[in-house]
Parts: structure tokens; C-alpha cells; sequence
């Protein structure tokens, strides 16, 4: 996550959360750190959403069904991975391109289960793909 992690992350996306709350965390941080760190400042809070790159799309997933909107951002998915939730609440961009068969066999098989409204294959540079996410396919924001 030094690379590609949380100032990675708000790199690409910062200019998209206008008057939001957001914590950037890198991977290794899962979301009980991040609700620590939320409680300090805020009592109440609630996380609506949690978006996921690469690595971070297994801290991402495991948030399925407790928040009200995972983005997957080419991610990595779980190796023990169900699809047994409502594709309303997830959005995924991926590129097989990059991932190893193992993973390439379960995007597409979650791909399946979110069907081409929550989910779009693409052919680009992965490293682009966090900025056109959250310029296009944000919580809130239409397809």
C-alpha cells in the first residue's frame, strides 16, 4: 500500500468528495481501526459507504450487506467470496488484464452475479481506473 495506497487513493479521488467525510486508509488498516479513528472525532457517524483497490477490495467486500454501497475498484477478490447479497448495494469497474487465473475466475463470476448495470469490464491501464470510478460511478452519482 505504499505505492497505491491511501494517498494514492485520495490523490485520485479527493476532488470527487465535496463536502463529504471520508478517511483514506490503506489495506492493512481493516474497519474496526477505521472506526476507532472516525470515533475520536465524531460520535455519532455512520459509514454509508466503502470503496476498495486491488488489495484493498478484500477489506472492501467484507463490508457487503453492513454498509449502503461497496465500490470494488479492480479488486482483489476473497478467495472464500459468496454471492449471496443484493448487487443494488456494489459497483465494481475490474480489468482481468492484470490478476492472476484465480482471480481473474472470480471477477467474473461476481461479475455474473452484478450484471452489466453494477458492473463494467474494461480494457485500460488499472492505474487509471481509481480516477474514472470516482469521476463516473461514485455512490450518488448516475452511470
Amino acid at each position: 500500500s505504499s505505492k497505491y495506497g491511501a494517498n494514492f487513493m485520495e490523490n485520485q479521488a479527493s476532488y470527487s468528495f465535496y463536502n463529504e467525510n471520508v478517511l483514506f486508509a490503506d489495506y492493512e488498516l481493516n474497519i474496526e481501526f477505521c472506526e476507532f479513528v472516525i470515533k475520536k472525532l465524531c460520535k455519532d457517524y455512520k459509514i454509508v459507504a466503502v470503496y476498495g483497490f486491488s488489495r484493498g477490495g478484500v477489506n472492501a467486500w467484507e463490508q457487503i450487506g453492513k454498509v449502503d454501497f461497496v465500490g470494488l475498484i479492480d479488486p482483489l477478490i476473497p478467495k472464500n467470496y459468496k454471492t449471496d447479497f443484493d448487487p443494488k448495494s456494489v459497483f465494481m469497474l475490474y480489468n482481468t488484464d492484470d490478476w492472476n487465473n484465480k482471480n481473474k475466475v472470480r471477477l467474473d463470476k461476481v461479475a455474473l452475479h452484478l450484471g452489466s448495470h453494477n458492473c463494467k469490464r474494461l480494457y485500460m491501464e488499472r492505474i487509471k481506473i481509481p480516477r474514472l470510478f470516482f469521476s463516473k460511478y461514485k455512490r450518488g452519482r448516475s452511470n
